[in-house]
C-alpha cells in the first residue's frame, strides 16, 4: 500500500509541474488550486476544497480553519497551496502539520508556486 501511496504523491507532483509549466508564478493561490482541481477531476480523485478543519482544545471545538484541498480517495492527503514570493518557512510546515493532525490523515503536501516550484510532502509523525 505504501508504494501506491507514493505513486499518488508522485502523480500530484507531476500535476504541479504541469501547472507551473503552463501558468508560471505570480497568480493568486486560488488559481493554482483550481488548476489542481482540474487534474484531480480528470483522474477521478475524490476530494474537497476549502474543507473546514476543526481546532479542538480539551475535546471541545474552539474554532476552525480551512484546508485548500483534501483528497479522500484513492489516498487520504491534505494539499496546501502557497503563492509566496520567497520559499516556505517553518510557519507553513506547522500549518500543514496542524491540518494533518486535526484531520487525522497520513499525508500532506505543501506546494509553493513561487519564482520556483516548491513541493514538499510529509508523512504524519515523521
Amino acid at each position: 500500500m505504501e508504494i501506491s501511496n507514493n505513486n499518488y504523491i508522485s502523480d500530484i507532483h507531476e500535476y504541479c509541474k504541469k501547472i507551473y509549466d503552463k501558468l508560471g508564478y505570480g497568480y493568486k493561490e486560488h488559481i493554482y488550486v483550481n488548476a489542481m482541481c482540474y487534474h484531480l477531476r480528470e483522474k477521478n480523485f475524490l476530494f474537497g476544497t476549502e474543507v473546514i478543519v476543526p481546532i479542538n482544545y480539551n475535546n471541545i471545538q474552539i474554532g476552525f480553519t480551512r484546508a485548500d484541498i483534501i483528497i479522500y480517495s484513492p489516498i487520504k492527503c491534505v494539499l496546501e497551496f502557497k503563492a509566496l514570493t520567497n520559499n516556505v518557512t517553518k510557519k507553513e510546515f506547522n500549518q500543514l502539520n496542524q491540518y494533518i493532525t486535526n484531520l487525522d490523515v497520513d499525508y500532506g503536501v505543501l506546494i509553493n508556486f513561487s519564482n520556483n516550484l516548491e513541493f514538499k510532502s510529509i508523512i504524519k509523525n515523521s
